[in-house]
């Protein structure tokens, strides 16, 4: 009498092991870096909401962002970051900026984000 064998053999789950390791490793690098970024976005669209903003100098828009930077303890941006620029009477503001994080050997990850809006 012949017993069909059921389950994984030994190297499908050491397979499987190093792959749930190598994806814990990706988001355990990645995600700090996307926590950060929530903190950015909140501060800028605080910014941009500010009914005064359309009144403000550049220079008092990045203060005001700034402020909001500082509050949520967010160092990966600057306020000089924080391009603004005329646009039918309005305003153009825009937040490009790219995070580079090392990941193992010489393989780092770089994540791009953009934000814009026109107030």
């Amino acid at each position: 009498m012949r017993h069909n064998q059921k389950g994984m053999a030994l190297m499908g789950w050491l397979i499987v092991l190093a792959l749930l390791g190598f994806s814990l490793t990706v988001f355990f690098k990645l995600f700090p870096v996307y926590l950060e970024d929530y903190g950015v976005k909140q501060a800028f669209e605080k910014t941009v909401s500010d009914p005064d903003i359309s009144n403000q100098l550049p220079d008092q828009v990045r203060e005001h962002f700034s402020k909001y930077l500082v509050t949520n303890f967010i160092k990966v941006v600057t306020p000089e970051k924080l391009m603004i620029t005329p646009k039918d009477n309005k305003k153009n503001i825009q937040l490009d900026y790219e995070v580079r994080k090392h990941f193992i050997g010489n393989i780092d990850f770089v994540i791009s984000f953009h934000y814009q809006e026109i107030v």
